[in-house]
Parts: structure tokens; sequence; C-alpha cells
């Protein structure tokens, strides 16, 4: 469930969030029981980044960015 909350999130997608957000919580209970030490500073780590990434979300899928291709060279080497 949490692999799926991510992909929609990578996408930009607000359903991502929601799940996201449960799944934290109920993570925090199974860092509590078994006492693990980095869960709750990752936790606040991801509840930061979901509180920033907030407005973003929905707005479509990051635009892809073409390489650009050196121009200047391809054309020195036409010319000689």
């Amino acid at each position: 469930m949490k692999v799926l909350a991510a992909y929609w999130l990578w996408h930009r997608r607000k359903e991502g969030a929601v799940p996201g957000l449960v799944l934290l919580w109920s993570s925090a209970v199974f860092w509590y029981r078994f006492a693990l030490p980095l869960g709750p500073l990752l936790g606040v780590a991801e509840l930061v980044r979901l509180i920033f990434v907030w407005r973003t979300l929905d707005r479509g899928p990051p635009p892809f960015r073409r390489a650009t291709v050196n121009r200047s060279r391809t054309a020195d080497k036409e010319d000689e």
C-alpha cells in the first residue's frame, strides 16, 4: 500500500497523500511497539515533506526536460 501511495505522490496525485498520512500513523504504532529508534525521525521527515508538497499535488506530472544538443560542434565539423 505504501508503494502505491508513493507512486501516486511521484505523479503528483493527491490520492497518494491521504494513504501516506494514514500509513504514517499506523507506522508510528509499529515504531512504538518495537522501540525502533529511527522510525520517528524518518516519520517526521516524511510528514514535513508531505506538508511542503501538498499545494503542488494534482497539478499533473512534472515537465519533461529534453536533453539539449550542442549544435556548435556539429556545425563546425560540417564547415570543414
